[in-house]
């Protein structure tokens, strides 16, 4: 129901059916200054359990993670002259050196779980 677990029996399937995929790596947005966001036993269990360290993305409560604006460029669309903050520039970084092409996300399985939602 949530990612720790998903990721324990994704590693399962890999391993009962090999070519499924290649590998399967791990991303992980963290905040430690944030004390109701601790996900750091989790992650250090799976990646135990893994035998296998993850990308580690430190998303702190100064709202590193939100798009910057370009303010040479007018901004004609919500969307133009936005330039990806240094945490999903990293992201990116890490997709294309390691020829990662797909990403499953947990964002939302809170939620479904009874976490209490967040609007980020």
């Amino acid at each position: 129901m949530d990612s720790s677990s998903i990721v324990c029996v994704a590693d399962q399937l890999l391993k009962s059916e090999p070519g499924l995929a290649p590998r399967l790596d791990t991303l992980s947005y963290l905040d430690d200054s944030e004390p109701n966001w601790n996900e750091r036993p989790f992650l250090s269990a799976v990646e135990t359990l893994r035998g296998q360290t993850g990308l580690h993305i430190d998303v702190n409560m100064q709202l590193s993670f939100i798009p910057l604006r370009d303010e040479d460029k007018f901004p004609s669309t919500p969307a133009m002259g936005v330039v990806p903050s240094v945490p999903q520039q990293r992201v990116s970084r890490y997709f294309r050196c390691e020829g990662i092409r797909v990403a499953l996300s947990g964002t939302g399985g809170d939620e479904t779980t009874g976490g209490v939602p967040d609007g980020s």
